[in-house]
């Protein structure tokens, strides 16, 4: 390799990763692009320099934190980092400030203000951070690579170890390979930075939560080429559910080094460990959407066995994130994360599934069976991404061209066991105590492989149009040890364009496609089909010249084919639907009003509706038409109040339905509120979260079950800094 840049693909147990092709391809490709840029633009002088970009507002990058609830770059759009009114896609962006501020617990907390967002659809299921955006769930990402393979091998993010949270809405196969028709959701960590900061967090809250957290950053050495960041917390705590805990403790310490201007290597670490229990009840229809003669089930019912039921997540997770710019054309980057993660679930639910309109084996309707469930897994996930960035000049035109080539392999190894339990169980009084546990048994091991090429041109006509489009071809392997091997592959694509007027309007159009494989079969060891989908959009962006706001409006139509969708006629099954149809609109605004005032508003209207086939027109389960939220921050800069902030939030979730049109959740209103007092190197802040202590269903099933939303959340805070 040039110039003593050494790029390497990780390596396990002494062999290329998988042992497939991609790894191969990878180090060929990227080699090869990396000679080119060193020796065949030797011609090319280092003076060379790009037309000058005005971005209005905050200068934050993707990697420096924005001080406020707006944010005007994102790379979530297009691997690079683009101004979002030059992204001919809709983005949110949570900006650090915004987390603090509004005290989030959780990713879906961190989401619960997105436009296009909704962030509780299976309601306090401490399972995982579910979320549905533009009607369909996103694929998740941290800092550009992919960390969701496997339902259960996933650990929730640390929200104090988060920096900002991009929102691209609708595909983003043609960068990110597999992935949602609905959208991605990247999580950038916290980074080590040039300047010292130094922090305690202590937090108390109700459920006897009990936090502590550290943050310390700065540089190591005096010439500032090395930087460091560690985090560190420490959470013990219980949930609205009886007998359940949610604790956690985590250490995140990162490392960059940058010799020159021109080449940055950060190495980034999380340890984490995640222990509790379950929270989702999966309590039926009757008690709690629908009347029963013994009442409403409560929302603290625990309907597994204390002693028994767990939830532990473990998570190593070790990676880097490499860049060196040879001159002012050509740029060479690689991501790489390397995670072993661990779970340990054991639960008890009813069965609710048999008989959803009656469940009960009792005639008073209080009694129900049982089943159990054990899983016990663990994944080893390589992602690897590398790319090759060149811009330049060519007449009236500025060109940015993203060529990659990424690579991952995870392999599953997992026991698992089912029960089913004829001992009656009491959903109003219950008695614990009395069950059959399950006994698990080991699976064959699944390995999953992907391989993808991608390019993108991001095109500058003049200073007025930018033409954006790419595509990209994915090739993925899953085999299962002794069993089936599927392939699927496919090629997808993207085109955008975006002109800016100089009154700071900019209005969009874009088409995009999504590729989705399914690396599991259903009850009857049958594969399913790769679920596909594209996407069609038209929107308008307003950033006014000299201001700090982003206003954005947009219409979409989303046509997904193979969807999956629950069997109404076995629960522990999903069957594919033949095609969906979502179309919306969406407003969203983020602006600095004043030096005082910041404000972030939001509403959506989204049609999901199948479209073929013998359940053509039916509900997509849990996608409510209407969804909107609004949050003012209000902060004192003068006087005795001065370092004072006080800000408040209302979210409206409107009426949904389950997936056979059978039941309607009703809407929700609820508030939030905040208040907070900064004072030399003290912050003092109370949060709270539906404070109005409303009980409400997030969501129901035809299957027979509902999922209650959280109660009302509240925890103060004491930040010391030094």
């Amino acid at each position: 390799m040039p110039r003593g840049v050494k790029i390497s693909i990780p390596r396990a147990g002494g062999a290329v990763v998988g042992g497939g092709p991609g790894a191969f391809i990878a180090t060929t490709l990227f080699s090869g692009l990396a000679h080119a840029a060193d020796t065949g633009m030797a011609a090319v002088s280092a003076a060379t320099t790009l037309p000058a970009v005005t971005v209005t507002g905050a200068q934050a990058t993707v990697h420096v934190p924005a001080e406020d609830y707006v944010a005007n770059r994102a790379a979530a759009g297009t691997k690079t980092d683009t101004p979002i009114m030059e992204t001919p896609q809709s983005i949110s962006v949570v900006t650090g400030q915004q987390i603090e501020d509004q005290g989030a617990q959780t990713l879906q907390d961190v989401l619960r203000y997105s436009a296009g967002v909704r962030s509780d659809a299976y309601g306090l299921d401490s399972r995982g951070d579910w979320s549905f955006v533009r009607g369909i769930e996103p694929t998740q990402y941290q800092d550009g690579m992919r960390v969701f393979f496997d339902f259960f091998s996933n650990v929730r993010p640390e929200t104090y170890a988060i920096e900002r949270v991009e929102v691209l809405r609708g595909p983003g196969s043609a960068l990110f390979g597999q992935g949602s028709t609905g959208g991605t959701v990247n999580v950038v960590s916290k980074r080590p930075q040039a300047e010292a900061y130094r922090e305690i967090n202590v937090q108390l809250g109700n459920y006897d939560r009990r936090q502590i957290g550290v943050d310390l950053a700065g540089p190591v050495t005096e010439s500032g080429d090395w930087l460091y960041r560690f985090i560190g917390v420490g959470r013990d705590s219980e949930t609205q559910v009886d007998f359940t805990e949610s604790d956690r403790w985590l250490l995140a310490p990162s490392l960059t080094w940058q010799p020159t201007d021109l080449t940055n290597l950060t190495l980034l670490v999380n340890i984490q460990r995640d222990t509790g229990t379950a929270t989702t009840a999966f309590p039926p229809w009757s008690g709690t959407l629908l009347p029963n003669p013994n009442g409403e089930i409560g929302t603290e019912r625990f309907t597994s066995e204390p002693g028994f039921d767990r939830f532990d997540n473990t998570q190593d997770a070790a990676g880097w994130q490499f860049e060196h710019a040879f001159d002012a054309m050509w740029t060479v980057r690689q991501n790489v994360r390397y995670s072993h993660s661990t779970v340990d679930y054991r639960t008890l639910y009813p069965d609710v599934f048999s008989n959803p309109q009656n469940p009960f084996v009792d005639a008073a309707q209080r009694e129900v069976f049982r089943f159990g469930y054990i899983r016990e897994q663990q994944d080893d996930a390589w992602t690897l991404d590398n790319q090759v960035q060149a811009d330049w000049d060519w007449g009236y035109t500025r060109h940015t061209v993203l060529v990659g080539l990424d690579y991952s392999h995870d392999r599953i190894q997992r026991r698992q066991g089912f029960s089913f339990d004829t001992n009656p169980f009491d959903l109003f009084d219950p008695v614990y105590g009395n069950f059959t546990a399950p006994v698990a048994l080991h699976d064959p091991d699944t390995s999953i492989q992907q391989v993808g090429a991608y390019f993108q041109d991001q095109i500058m006509l003049g200073r007025k149009w930018i033409l954006s489009g790419g595509f990209r071809h994915d090739w993925t392997e899953t085999d299962v040890d002794g069993g089936t091997r599927s392939e699927d592959s496919a090629l997808t694509g993207r085109v955008g364009l975006v002109h800016l007027f100089d009154n700071g309007l900019a209005p969009f159009v874009g088409y995009s496609q999504s590729f989705t494989p399914i690396t599991f079969t259903d009850i009857f060891n049958q594969p399913y089909q790769p679920i596909r989908g594209e996407q069609v959009e038209a929107g308008l962006r307003y950033q006014p010249p000299g201001s700090n706001s982003l206003y954005t409006a947009a219409l979409y139509d989303i046509t997904e084919q193979n969807r999956l969708s629950p069997d109404p006629d076995n629960p522990f099954n999903e069957i594919q639907l033949g095609e969906a149809n979502i179309w919306g609109i969406e407003l969203d605004a983020h602006a600095n009003v004043t030096r005082n005032v910041d404000i972030i508003a939001n509403y959506a209207y989204t049609h999901a509706r199948t479209s073929d086939g013998v359940s053509s027109g039916r509900y997509i389960a849990e996608v409510p038409a209407h969804v909107a939220s609004g949050w003012l921050r209000y902060s004192f800069d003068a006087g005795l109040l001065r370092g004072l902030s006080v800000g408040g939030g209302v979210r409206y979730v409107g009426e949904s339905h389950d997936e056979l049109g059978l039941l309607d959740v009703p809407s929700v209103t609820l508030l939030d509120a905040m208040v907070a007092y900064e004072t030399g190197r003290w912050r003092v802040a109370l949060n709270g979260t539906n404070i109005t202590d409303e009980t409400y269903i997030a969501s129901c099933l035809s299957r027979g079950d509902c999922w209650y939303g959280a109660r009302a959340t509240v925890a103060g805070s004491v930040t010391y800094s030094f």
